[in-house]
Formats: C-alpha cells, sequence, structure tokens
C-alpha cells in the first residue's frame, strides 16, 4: 500500500503480486518436420521464461523422418 496525492482526494494505490501460472504450449504437426523443428528450436527462451509445458501432438505423420524425430523426442525435455 502507497499513500499517493489524488487530483482532488488523497488517495491509496494497492499493489497485489499476480502469480505466474503455468502454461502448456501445444505444437500440432503432421509430416511437418522442418516446420516443427524451426518451432522446437525457436521457443526455448520464450519456455523458460514463462515456465511453459510443450506438447507436441502429432496427427497420424507418415514420413520416416518426422517419425524418428518424434520418437527421440518422446519422453524426454527437449533441449536444442
Amino acid at each position: 500500500m502507497t499513500p499517493q496525492q489524488g487530483n482532488l482526494f488523497p488517495a491509496v494505490r494497492i499493489g497485489r503480486a499476480i502469480p505466474r501460472q503455468r502454461v502448456t504450449v501445444v505444437i500440432p504437426t503432421r509430416d511437418g518436420l522442418p516446420l516443427l523443428r524451426t518451432c522446437l528450436d525457436s521457443i526455448p527462451p520464450a519456455v523458460q521464461r514463462c515456465r511453459a509445458d510443450i506438447l507436441v501432438v502429432e496427427n497420424d505423420s507418415v514420413d520416416p523422418d518426422t517419425i524418428a524425430y518424434l520418437a527421440d523426442l518422446a519422453g524426454r525435455a527437449y533441449e536444442p
């Protein structure tokens, strides 16, 4: 609480700490390995700042390279 001078009357400013909420970044993908890799390589600074989780949703990919990349990511923290 901080006393302040208002325009006509004395005023009090009340500051409240807003707790940071966890955020989940959802990334849908289907055979888009270059785009997925670019996306995952570009977001770590933002993820670290807001303590976000990353959820990659695979939508029936058939490209072998995409499937191998997703299998490598499965069950572990992603660090570029």
